[in-house]
């Protein structure tokens, strides 16, 4: 691997974060400004929607754990969470990733080792996200 292409997942989340900024006007100074008033930037905001999926993995941990003894477990709240996965996650966030970032690297023939591995994380994500749907008798959301 080149010394590009070993990079970690998180210094990989900072260089999509920054692609995302690239073309995005100047961010005016934050100092001063009421909260309403503060505009998130784009690497910001991927970064947050990266925090709503590891809650939400925490919440399928915790499922898992619960499996052997469903009754303490409210089967509602994963149900809940797969419903978020599948509308936030799977069909707005990560679309916007594959859409709109990973074409970024593979064009400009950066990272595109890792664009191919965080691809490959998607498709597995959604198969997960479709064996859990079958667990729970649902088959849409």
């Amino acid at each position: 691997m080149t010394g590009d292409q070993n990079v970690s997942r998180r210094d990989m989340m900072g260089k999509i974060g920054l692609a995302a900024a690239v073309g995005a006007s100047d961010q005016e100074s934050v100092q001063g400004k009421d909260k309403e008033q503060i505009e998130v930037t784009p690497p910001e905001d991927l970064m947050r929607e990266h925090a709503v999926l590891e809650r939400l993995l925490l919440i399928y941990e915790k499922a898992l754990v619960a499996g052997n003894r469903p009754a303490d477990w409210p089967m509602t709240r994963l149900a809940d969470a797969v419903r978020v996965v599948r509308s936030f996650i799977e069909d707005y966030h990560e679309k916007l990733e594959e859409d709109h970032i990973f074409p970024r690297f593979e064009k400009a023939g950066r990272l595109t080792d890792l664009v191919a591995v965080l691809r490959q994380q998607h498709d597995v994500g959604r198969q997960v996200t479709d064996a859990v749907l079958r667990q729970l008798g649902e088959t849409e959301l």
